[in-house]
Formats: structure tokens, sequence, C-alpha cells
């Protein structure tokens, strides 16, 4: 979803929810940079940062319905990155 507030009141039940999360970074990400989506503290899809022609990076993803629960749902995006041969979840900023 485009509108964050898509997520504060989901109804499972109601035959559409808000899983195609689309975005643009304020701040450059490199084109293919892998991504991480987390649903209420979970991974849920992974993507990739994608920049088309000169634009800024944006990001699209899929998530599943079952990550979804009914209310509130908090989605939050990560790049992964590797440090010292280890890989790690480092919160992305600046998505919009």
């Amino acid at each position: 979803a485009k509108d964050p507030a898509l997520y504060a009141s989901v109804d499972p039940a109601a035959g559409s929810l808000p899983a195609l999360l689309q975005g643009k970074f304020a701040s450059g990400l490199a084109d293919g940079e892998p991504l991480a989506v987390a649903v209420n503290g979970r991974i849920a899809s992974i993507t990739r940062a994608f920049t088309p022609g000169t634009r800024s990076a944006r990001v699209l993803a899929m998530i599943p319905s079952g990550a979804f629960r009914a209310g509130r749902n908090l989605v939050e995006l990560f790049e992964l990155v590797s440090a010292s041969g280890q890989a790690r979840l480092q919160p992305v900023g600046g998505v919009r």
C-alpha cells in the first residue's frame, strides 16, 4: 500500500488486504539492494530496491495475507547488510 494508514485497521475477513507494499526512498539505496519487509515483527517478504531511470530508489513487495492480523499492523522495511561475514537487518528510513 502507498498509504501507511491502511495498516492501522486491517480486517482479514474483508476480502481486501493492503498486500502490495509500494514506496520510494528519500536516501539513496543502490539498484538491486536486498530488502526485507517485516509485519508485526516477523519477516514476511524479501524484495530488492529498484531505480526506474534516474529516479530515486523504490520498493515493491507482496505481503502474504497470513502475515496480517485483525486491527493495527506494524509494517517495517529493512536493508539486508553484511558485516564481518554475518548478515543483519538495518532499518530503512525515509520511505514514503
